[in-house]
């Protein structure tokens, strides 16, 4: 099927969208979840990886002096850092740094590495997964965004990944998708996160198609909807606020649909059509662009510009 999704406007909203996240980069070379806000390490790793994704040269001077900043705070403690501090209050805030130091090629072996997965290891679940807090149940998100991160070196980290895979695959609900905790109400960002990994290490099956059916029910019974609210007791606003649509387009063409396919090209269109006119993205109308929506929309369109190049 011939794309619904044009070139030029997907390549105009990636520029305005990587302008934005440098515009409102603070002058220590950070990002906090939207300007003005302190810097937070989870913000910074969410933006070079969605620019990483979406094509920025990770050599340049902007992004050199960015990947400084962030090695310098990671090796330091928490007692040295506010932002460390920060850090080691969820285990998605952890993750985001390992998933975009692996993009620029980390290896898993590296002091800075290794020191960020022994802190994981303050959130893991016995025979589980990973919980969003210290002593909290396995959360779905977090363990789904954990297994992204270190499926790079999935021979290395066999032991790590595959109970944690286990108990994700056993956490589905009985209508194919997958809530925050096992046995809570599906959503969007759940379902989106554990069906792109499963496809990714384990391919199709009937599991994920499933999935992806309850993801197109879901787009159909919801067609305005694209923010999944997740309540936790140390967020700001009480909610982890997801942006989810752009894991949807990602989850989907994982599982090979294509980019022509009104299960991606509507979700594209949509994500285009919320560009905020300052290039970034809101994740609620009356908040500001936040740097995590933005990278994450800056992630799917990549996916999708990469496609679109290769077939021009």
């Amino acid at each position: 099927m011939r794309s619904f999704v044009k070139g030029e406007a997907l390549r105009e909203s990636i520029k305005k969208g990587i302008d934005f996240l440098w515009s409102i980069r603070s002058k220590d070379f950070g990002w906090g979840d939207h300007q003005n806000r302190p810097i937070d390490l989870s913000g910074c790793s969410e933006s070079m990886f969605g620019m990483l994704r979406a094509g920025e040269d990770p050599h340049s001077e902007l992004f050199r002096q960015s990947i400084s900043y962030v090695r310098n705070e990671l090796r330091k403690s928490p007692q040295e850092s506010w932002t460390r501090g920060e850090q080691l209050k969820s285990a998605r805030s952890l993750a985001w740094p390992i998933l975009m130091l692996g993009e620029l090629g980390e290896g898993h072996d590296t002091q800075l590495t290794q020191g960020l997965l022994r802190e994981l290891d303050r959130f893991r679940c016995e025979g589980e997964g990973w919980s969003a807090e210290v002593g909290t149940p396995s959360n779905v998100f977090d363990s789904s965004l954990i297994i992204w991160a270190l499926s790079r070196w999935r021979k290395e980290m066999t032991s790590m990944i595959d109970v944690p895979l286990k108990w994700m695959r056993e956490s589905k609900g009985a209508d194919g998708g997958w809530g925050f905790k096992r046995g809570d109400e599906s959503n969007s960002i759940c379902t989106s996160m554990c069906t792109l990994q499963l496809t990714d290490l384990e391919g199709s099956s009937e599991s994920t198609k499933r999935a992806l059916n309850w993801l197109t029910s879901y787009q159909q019974a919801n067609p305005d909807e694209g923010v999944v609210l997740e309540p936790l007791q140390y967020a700001r606003y009480d909610k982890w606020i997801h942006y989810s649509t752009p894991y949807e387009v990602l989850a989907f063409m994982n599982a090979g649909f294509s980019v022509g396919s009104i299960e991606v090209a509507g979700r594209v269109n949509k994500i285009l059509k919320e560009q905020d006119s300052s290039g970034g993205w809101k994740i609620l109308p009356d908040h500001p662009p936040f740097t995590h929506a933005t990278a994450h929309a800056l992630v799917a369109l990549g996916a999708v510009g990469k496609i679109l190049s290769m077939q021009a």
